[in-house]
């Protein structure tokens, strides 16, 4: 039987390797595109960004700074209050709605309001956020700028995030579908108070350990098995499954848009799809949702990050601005009031 000493000995070599391999791989690691200390664990979104916060990356080839306003979204320090004649649009969506890689300058959600007169375009966007989370910060902050209008940008249901109660090792609130309505399941983390010491210990060492980050993702993958394989396609970047799997993402997705754009009606504020999907677009507006289909202009391998980060650079983000102001005019959704005028007449 082995001696104190030796059981210490033992367990001390055991964690000094582990404490080298996590810092090889940390070493390995490519510098993150979004730092995780802009963000921080929410009880009712799962998470959110940090408000004033402030981080860098330069993964892209160039630095690229994100900077967290006071109310805890990328964007300018922006009041509640509307002023009078001003028209409201806020985005909601993931990591492209947040500007994944690209500067706040160059990302749609500002090159649009340039489009117009007396346009604020509020970004709303959180990187990993499901459209069930968008929908709930929508509720929590968004709607409390009184948009005329918010535009969702679903470019894809590749991670199929808002089928899932947990992603990227974190809880999350989830929707189901009970007798055709929307019923919310609180997060993972809500029901058992008991465990919140070990929830905060596992937080922690997934912000600060890559190795035990992905690992411990890849280890609850194996035990809970994963019903996909997701792939991105240029095409339709969504989830390749069986059928019926696939089918369950896009009810599931469709009755939150749904809910979003009857909340929205309530509130006297038009809604619209922004997606890539030809299948959302079309389920959308079968069911009278206002939805546009970008996937034609944005399908160009120029406007890709480099290194295959999946994301829109600056030159599509420009594209997507174009397109949706475009969109907004022809549909007369903005007022033509709000239209910039040149001295050769109307901008559109």
């Amino acid at each position: 039987m082995p001696s104190r000493g030796q059981l210490f000995l033992a367990l001390s070599s055991s964690l000094l390797g582990v404490l080298a391999f996590d810092f090889a791989y940390r070493a390995l690691e490519p510098e993150q595109i979004v730092p995780t200390e802009i963000g921080e664990y929410s009880p009712t979104l799962g998470w959110q960004l940090v408000p004033g916060a402030e981080a860098s990356s330069t993964r892209t080839g160039r630095e690229v700074e994100y900077r967290i306003n006071s109310k805890g979204i990328r964007d300018d320090e922006t009041p509640y209050e509307k002023p009078e004649g001003t028209y409201r649009i806020a985005v909601i969506g993931d990591s492209r709605t947040f500007g994944y890689g690209v500067a706040i300058e160059q990302h749609f959600s500002r090159i649009l309001e340039g489009y117009f007169e007396r346009v604020e375009v509020i970004n709303l966007g959180v990187s990993g956020y499901g459209i069930d989370q968008s929908f709930l910060f929508l509720q929590e902050q968004g709607f409390r700028y009184a948009p005329n209008l918010v535009i969702a940008y679903v470019s894809h249901f590749g991670d199929h995030r808002h089928m899932h109660s947990v992603r990227w090792g974190k809880p999350k609130p989830r929707f189901e579908l009970v007798d055709g309505r929307l019923v919310l399941e609180p997060q993972p983390a809500q029901l058992e108070d008991s465990f919140s010491l070990l929830r905060r210990v596992d937080e922690q060492l997934v912000e600060s350990s890559p190795l035990y980050r992905d690992t411990s993702q890849a280890l609850m993958r194996l035990i809970k098995g994963s019903p996909v394989v997701v792939e991105q396609t240029d095409s339709d970047r969504t989830a390749t499954a069986s059928p019926g799997y696939v089918d369950s993402i896009f009810e599931l997705g469709l009755a939150i848009l749904a809910g979003i754009d009857a909340e929205s009606r309530n509130r006297d504020t038009q809604f619209l799809v922004v997606t890539e999907m030809a299948r959302l677009d079309e389920v959308c507006r079968q069911a009278g949702i206002r939805s546009f289909d970008v996937a034609a202009s944005l399908a160009n391998r120029r406007f890709e990050l480099p290194d295959g980060l999946e994301h829109i650079n600056e030159a599509g983000n420009g594209v997507l601005a174009w397109e949706i102001a475009q969109y907004l005019s022809r549909e007369e959704i903005i007022p033509a009031s709000h239209a910039k005028v040149r001295d050769d007449g109307p901008r559109f």
